[in-house]
């Protein structure tokens, strides 16, 4: 460019010649990704991460006439000095191996980093700029494997952008700034497809310069897609939704208690009702530590059989065999209904208010015929008087 400058020797201002650095970036016309992720778990301890390796496919194409168009500038002469086609990944850690890069139909060296865009990693290849022709499109095609945890996501890059991700994880939530504009899941697995234009993604429809020194942060804010892999039933989640219900559990055992000391006339000490809810406490952690080891169900079983046997046989010698009878079942059809709620991810909230009116209609219908004041026909209450002592008065 020319520099207009003051030169002291002269004592006049004059023009010079100067030279200044810019990237110029140009995005994909159209860009299609594809991949297929295959989900596993990793063990540490008794803990275990899903991670997944997904196989990627990039199909993208270039408009290379507009890199002529912003060459074309009145500031000066503008030619290349170098040339690089970039991907960018946010955790180079990822690659399983070099991925490959193939532009026009010929493979090309690919190098780790990124030499323009700041705030990724990834990888890059040189072209040869002879070989560079500055009109009509050119194609990159590129397929490599990369590994993660929990989540992957696509930032859209083309100005027309085409995202397919599959797996056989059965259990997807979409997460990022665009959701899915076609998708299928099921117990194999899931299918997902996003379609974003520039408009929707914010992008630059013209190729976007900076001064070399500085670095593209513009792809950096472009907002990603991509899928989450979910874990709705997880024994920790499990655990946590079953203690919810324990507030639950106490009030209706004690509730059976009390009713049986009430139909039988019997008298049951505080103490009593006092270790029954320790044994109720105590189901809680027997589940957490069993599911660590032998898994959700077999824990819940397990710690069912303990907790109802142990009640049982508490208070068959209080009430009767019959009576302890009933009470044990009573609380098998209890557990086994809460156990069916944990399992149910859309419905909990409506079965579980379904089980509380089914309980109170049992109580009602069993207690209708009750007379509450006869009940209280053996209490006596005192009442006591101060004396009042004689005044004198003078």
């Amino acid at each position: 460019v020319e520099h207009r400058e003051w030169d002291k020797e002269k004592e006049m201002y004059v023009t010079r010649p100067i030279v200044r650095q810019k990237h110029l970036l140009l995005r994909p016309a159209t860009s299609d990704v594809s991949g297929i992720l295959d989900v596993s778990h990793r063990y540490r301890g008794i803990f275990q991460v899903p991670v997944y390796s997904a196989d990627l496919a990039i199909d993208a194409r270039f408009d290379l006439g507009a890199i002529r168009q912003a060459l074309d500038t009145d500031e000066g002469t503008a030619t290349i000095k170098s040339a690089a086609l970039e991907i960018g990944v946010t955790d180079a850690r990822g690659f399983v191996a070099s991925p490959p890069l193939t532009w026009q139909g010929s493979a090309l060296e690919t190098r780790p980093g990124l030499k323009s865009v700041s705030g990724d990693d990834g990888f890059h290849a040189p072209l040869d700029i002879a070989q560079l022709r500055l009109d009509g499109e050119a194609r990159l095609t590129s397929a490599f494997q990369l590994r993660g945890i929990e989540s992957l996501q696509v930032a859209p890059g083309g100005f027309d952008s085409h995202v397919t991700l599959t797996s056989d994880w059965p259990h997807p939530s979409f997460i990022g700034s665009f959701l899915p504009t076609e998708r299928t899941i099921d117990d194999r697995g899931f299918q997902s497809e996003w379609t974003v234009s520039a408009f929707a993604a914010g992008l630059s429809l013209a190729p976007e310069t900076c001064l070399a020194v500085d670095g593209f942060k513009a792809p950096t804010k472009v907002q990603p897609m991509g899928v989450r892999l979910y874990e709705p039933v997880d024994i920790y989640l499990l655990t946590e939704r079953a203690t919810k219900y324990g507030v639950l559990f106490l009030v209706v055992t004690f509730a059976a208690f009390w009713l049986t000391e009430l139909l039988r006339k019997l008298s049951l000490h505080p103490v009593q009702y006092g270790l029954v809810g320790l044994a109720l406490a105590i189901f809680f952690l027997l589940l957490l530590s069993l599911s660590e080891h032998i898994g959700f169900g077999a824990a819940y079983l397990i710690a069912t059989i303990a907790c109802v046997g142990l009640i049982g046989t508490y208070v068959r010698p209080l009430a009767g065999h019959r009576a302890s009878v009933l009470l044990g079942l009573f609380l098998a059809l209890l557990y086994g209904a809460c156990y069916l709620i944990l399992m149910l991810e859309s419905h909990a909230l409506l079965v579980g208010s379904m089980l509380m009116f089914g309980l109170l209609t049992a109580v009602m219908m069993l207690t209708r015929r009750v007379d509450w004041y006869a009940m209280t026909d053996g209490l006596s209450f005192r009442r006591t008087n101060k004396a009042t002592a004689p005044s004198t008065s003078t």
